[in-house]
């Protein structure tokens, strides 16, 4: 039986398959986010609120409990919420910069046609994720280097912050740690038409350190090494229900947590 299964699991249940690929796209993004199962996986949620999204809640769960917190977070999207994922796991339940131990990916916000052009002279990001917005007719994406070793939240912010420069020319500064992002199979509601939010590319690239994806700007050969990106999940698992009682903590982002370093 696997650390999910033991943890309060409720008896199966069938589900249609969409829900299914929804939760499997879910869990196989927050095990990249936490390859190791050490720490907290951070979900942040909540409703759009006057013409804005206000994700003010959190849900704190064991890193090892990859499918519950997949579950957890498309039903949080079936309820009309737009969900998100703390890039760096927390080593304790809060949202805060110094609950950052380690990080296993960079990532960077392509949020403009000129950096879709500027991503494809970079090293190949490991994946890509359609956030559902759009601009000039082209989709965003939340693109992902992964790494073979983790890294400190400066370490991270560090290789970031070259990254964000390259691809937005300089405009924008999406490369704090303790940034959310949106997790594949949810749906972003900040629209009028909601849109998913889906990969659009995955590979087994990863680099062994950050310095192999920032050097390669902004020259296309990747410096990468590949790895098998077998997991350890139970995707069995994601037909049943969301386990109550395991390990899942709620919070007001403002009475308990404190403010991220940002939102895409």
């Amino acid at each position: 039986m696997s650390a999910c299964e033991s943890r309060g699991a409720q008896a199966p249940e069938d589900v249609d398959d969409d829900t299914f690929e929804r939760r499997y796209a879910a869990a196989r993004y927050l095990d990249y986010l936490a390859p190791d199962g050490n720490g907290f996986l951070n979900i942040r949620h909540g409703r759009k609120q006057g013409g804005k999204v206000a994700p003010d809640k959190n849900v704190f769960l064991p890193a090892d409990a990859i499918v519950n917190a997949a579950i957890r977070a498309i039903e949080l999207a079936d309820a009309e919420h737009d969900v998100y994922a703390a890039i760096a796991p927390r080593a304790r339940k809060s949202g805060t910069k110094d609950a950052i131990e380690h990080c296993w990916v960079l990532f960077a916000d392509v949020d403009k046609p000129d950096a879709h052009e500027r991503l494809a002279t970079s090293p190949p990001p490991s994946f890509t994720v359609a956030s559902g917005g759009v601009t000039d007719g082209v989709a965003n994406v939340h693109a992902y280097w992964r790494l073979d070793a983790p890294v400190s939240a400066s370490e991270l912010e560090a290789a970031c912050k070259p990254l964000d420069g390259y691809l937005s020319a300089g405009k924008q500064h999406v490369h704090d740690a303790s940034h959310i992002l949106r997790i594949p199979g949810t749906v972003a509601y900040k629209y009028d038409d909601p849109r998913p939010v889906s990969f659009v590319t995955e590979t087994d690239v990863s680099y062994r350190m950050p310095a192999d994806v920032v050097q390669g700007l902004p020259d296309a050969h990747s410096k990468g090494e590949r790895r098998s990106t077998g997991s350890s999940y139970d995707k069995d698992r994601l037909k049943r229900p969301y386990a109550e009682g395991s390990g899942v903590t709620d919070f007001n982002v403002g009475r308990d947590v404190g403010a991220t370093g940002g939102i895409c």
